[in-house]
Parts: C-alpha cells; structure tokens; sequence
C-alpha cells in the first residue's frame, strides 16, 4: 500500500523559512492551509494545483533551488494491512480459500392462479 506523506515542514526548517514569511511570500489569504501543510497531525489529504504550484513557485524564488514535488511530498510503501473503521482487516486484502460445493441460488415458491377463463368454465362443468 503507498503512502504519501508532507516533507514541507523539514523543507521550511532546513532552509530556516517560517511559514508567515512562505504565506507573505506567497501572497496566500488563509494562513491557517499553510499552517496545516506544515503540521504532522492535522496536515491536509488534498491539495489544489494552484495552491501546489504557488508554493513550489515561491519556495524556488526564496531558497534559489530547484525545488519540485519530491522535495514537498513523500511517497512511501506500507507493508500493513489495511483495517476498517470497525477494526476488521479490508476483506479484499485477505485470502479466502474456494468453497468446496457450490450452492444453489434458492428460488422462491410462487402460487399460480387460475384464469378466468379456466374459473368460468369449472363453475359451467359443476
């Protein structure tokens, strides 16, 4: 399973930028996403292109580097199984073994009536 997890945090600690002079910078209104990218606990599952290409954009122009997705994003590969919300492990990460017999698809009883036809004529013949 992958993983994709912010590095924008050491990225902004190792090139000693706080993020209010990256958001200034970047002419961003709402501080509160960038603090979120930077945070380990509450960072954010997506992202817009805009945002993304703003951020890489302002980081080049105040650390003078190349700096692409790979320098703010980490892929990774996870080797856990992944689980539920009601702590079962995700039925389609398990082995099933095949059923040995197959079973019948039941299929229900229905009760024909008779046609008026055959009514009229039973009640004629009695």
């Amino acid at each position: 399973m992958i993983q994709i997890q912010w590095k924008l945090r050491n990225l902004l600690e190792q090139h000693q930028i706080p993020a209010l002079a990256l958001s200034r910078a970047m002419n961003h209104k709402r501080l509160a996403t960038l603090y979120r990218l930077t945070s380990l606990k509450n960072a954010p599952t997506r992202v817009d292109l805009p945002t993304l290409e703003a951020l890489i954009s302002t980081l080049r122009e105040l650390t003078g580097l190349p700096i692409g997705l790979s320098d703010i994003l980490e892929v990774s590969e996870t080797k856990s199984v992944p689980v539920l919300k009601a702590g079962m492990p995700d039925p389609q990460n398990l082995k099933v073994e095949k059923a040995k017999h197959k079973l019948q698809p039941r299929v229900p009883s229905i009760r024909i009536k008779q046609s008026s036809t055959q009514v009229l004529r039973s009640l004629r013949d009695s």
